[in-house]
């Protein structure tokens, strides 16, 4: 049988709750270089092609939220609570069960692909659809012509 002592349990628990400062960390600093470039580039799949991306009002989502404007929130983007259920199961997930990790992608995938048909499809006012605005677009076109 093998001992361990209260400091190795000790350093365990640190290292572990020193990942999850890194990753808490690192999701703020995405987060906050992803708001910076939307507020002046706005998104960048849009940008460059015209045409609005699966997560489009996703951003503009979670603003209602932090101004607890919930209605708000599922009107730029009804899967908003999604990416934060993603990111707890990740957590719990991605060391434990790596199939069970997949599968959650898989799942946020398909549920965010149909999301998007569909508001394509009841013409949503937050999807745009113009691949003539989009930056490539106008580019190719300058070139051939």
């Amino acid at each position: 049988m093998r001992i361990i002592s209260r400091t190795a349990i000790t350093e365990i628990g640190m290292h572990k709750a020193g990942d999850i400062v890194k990753n808490i960390i690192l999701f703020i600093s995405a987060a906050a270089v992803l708001i910076l470039f939307y507020s002046i580039a706005g998104c960048p799949i849009r940008l460059l092609t015209g045409v609005s991306c699966p997560g489009c009002g996703m951003t503009r989502a979670w603003l209602r939220v932090l101004s607890l404007d919930f209605p708000g929130a599922f009107r730029f983007h009804p899967l908003w609570p999604v990416p934060l259920i993603v990111i707890v199961l990740y957590l719990r997930l991605y060391k434990k069960n790596p199939k069970a990790w997949n599968t959650v992608l898989y799942a946020a995938f398909l549920l965010f692909a149909a999301t998007y048909i569909i508001r394509i499809y009841m013409h949503s006012p937050v999807i745009v659809i113009q691949p003539r605005e989009g930056l490539l677009l106008r580019v190719i076109n300058k070139i051939f012509r």
